[in-house]
């Protein structure tokens, strides 16, 4: 989807202005470089300045807000105040959103400021943008002074007409066209058995969007439910409190808890662990920021939200595999998590108080029951959140004793050391019998010593994913180490809660000490390594 803006030299006589068609997701340092590019406004010199709404509904209030060009090693760049923000973070379809929004770009001085208005688009030109698609002909002489140097002459032809000036500005603007390769991006796809799943989910999303519960509801007070026929409780956060992202995040499990507890903490050392969770997540979007995938798939599935109030954004993150739309039973479970949190914050309207904060003692619960006929109520309570610290139990090894023992008597015993651990690959991998890709799991074991690479293996996501499949997965790479190299290292090392439970009985009874250990040199050596020769192929 683009996006037409008319930007122009407030103040000129007689007018100078282009106007351009722009791609919707462009952020505001490349509307920075486009202004650059059109008007010479050095961008190292100049800040712009966008309205933002408060809420998420366009009638909501708005206040201006001024983005600055910040340097990742020095900061902010411009001398616009402390509250200027990084313009790389944000979507200028986050805040010029209806047409007639207006923003500004000027210099320090304010000697020359620039309006930028967001237009209706009467024709989408077909071919790649960002691309000029008109300018006045006050833009001929002032461009022309551009190309002049200080003693008067030319750098270049100068610009005859209009159509000149409009050809000049495109071709300014084509250093940042987008090939089609590098916009095509996987599919999604709903099963037709999902279909009445899938409507289910967006009413539920296009009700919570009504609701706004943001305005009482902060992020950071986490609500547990305890859904009926559910396994495992669900902990809810709603966002958009903070005015930057609309929606609601829902961690499952008990990996969830812990996802909960290493994200507040802003750090990956306050719990050391492997597997991470999934997780749903509601994104609220604006029409011009809504992404292509999205709008195809509701396309597909009948729907025209062109004259929408509600761009629900839906994902959900299961670990080794790339966020991707709800499906199956999934979409059933997001509908549901949806529903019941919207009711539960529409009980609470006036009573947000009760929710307590993360950093609180105790969090809130909803859990459902069946009454004597069958029927779900619910009760309200609250509980003490588990540990941050999880408490894990070794595991019996899954290779029987005599078979323990031929491997002690064959294999030798060396002095070596061995770092061991896994990962999930950075690097998407396609799948045959999925759409969705996956990010395999890694494993690998080095030589603490010498940085040799002893043996390293590839499997699934689902071998990891789940406690018992990761023991056993864990287990037999262990066994396949040994055997390769016919000899058992006097220790290993591991950096994971998870691997260490997993192998520390195993290791015990091969005679090998099994050490839990935050510093693995080698073994993040090999790693970086590897993503190093993967990024470097063509």
């Amino acid at each position: 989807m683009n996006i037409q803006l008319k930007i122009s030299i407030k103040g000129s006589k007689p007018p100078v202005w282009a106007r351009i068609q722009a791609d919707s997701m462009i952020t505001v340092s490349d509307l920075h470089n486009y202004i650059n590019e059109l008007f010479g406004f050095d961008y190292n010199e100049s800040s712009i300045k966008l309205p933002k709404h408060l809420g998420y509904s366009l009638r909501s209030a708005t206040t201006d807000v001024v983005f600055g060009v910040f340097d990742e090693e020095y900061g902010q760049m411009t001398e616009f105040g402390p509250d200027a923000l990084n313009d790389t973070h944000y979507l200028v379809s986050d805040f010029l959103i209806e047409p007639g929004d207006k923003g500004h770009c000027s210099t320090p001085d304010h000697s020359r400021r620039l309006e930028i208005l967001l237009e209706p688009i009467k024709d989408e030109y077909e071919q790649p943008v960002p691309r000029c698609v008109g300018c006045s002909r006050a833009m001929v002489p002032y461009l022309n002074d551009l190309l002049m140097d200080e003693d008067g002459t030319y750098l270049d032809d100068p610009l005859r007409n209009q159509a000149e000036a409009v050809e000049d500005l495109t071709e300014c603007l084509s250093i940042y066209q987008l090939d089609d390769d590098e916009k095509d991006l996987s599919p999604f796809n709903v099963d037709p058995s999902d279909e009445e799943n899938w409507f289910d989910l967006l009413r539920a999303s296009e009700r919570f969007a009504d609701l706004e519960p943001w305005q009482w509801l902060d992020s950071d007070q986490v609500i547990v439910l305890d859904l009926p026929n559910r396994p495992e409780c669900v902990y809810c956060c709603v966002l958009g409190q903070m005015g930057n992202e609309f929606g609601l995040v829902a961690y499952a499990g008990d990996e969830g808890l812990a996802m909960i507890h290493r994200l507040f903490a802003q750090s990956d050392a306050s719990l050391n662990t492997t597997l991470t969770a999934k997780v749903f997540h509601l994104s609220l979007c604006r029409r011009g920021t809504f992404p292509k995938d999205d709008r195809a798939l509701f396309s597909l599935l009948g729907l025209d939200l062109e004259h929408a109030d509600h761009w629900p954004m839906l994902r959900v993150q299961t670990p080794g595999y790339m966020n991707w739309i709800p499906r199956g039973e999934e979409a059933l479970l997001f509908a549901e998590i949806i529903e019941k949190l919207s009711d539960l914050a529409l009980d609470y309207r006036d009573r947000a108080a009760r929710f307590p904060f993360y950093q609180d003692h105790e969090w809130f619960l909803r859990k459902y029951v069946l009454d004597d006929h069958d029927n779900e109520k619910s009760v309200d309570a609250t509980i003490e959140p588990a540990s941050k610290q999880r408490e894990w139990h070794h595991a019996e090894p899954l290779t029987n004793a005599i078979d323990l023992q031929r491997i002690k008597k064959t294999a030798r015993q060396n002095k070596s050391w061995v770092e061991l651990g896994g990962s999930f690959a950075p690097f998407p991998v396609a799948q045959e019998s999925d759409e969705r890709p996956i990010f395999p799991w890694i494993e690998f074991a080095v030589d603490h010593t010498n940085e040799q690479v002893l043996l390293h293996a590839s499997v699934m996501p689902d071998q990891v994913n789940e406690q018992s499949v990761y023991v056993r997965t864990a287990q037999k790479f262990l066994l396949n180490m040994i055997q390769e190299t016919a000899q058992r290292p006097s220790g290993i090392l591991v950096a994971d809660d998870h691997l260490y439970h997993a192998l520390f009985l195993l290791c015990k009874k091969l005679g090998i000490i099994c050490s839990l250990s935050h510093d693995l040199p080698k073994w993040n050596q090999a790693w970086e390594s590897l993503v190093e020769f993967v990024e470097n192929q063509p």
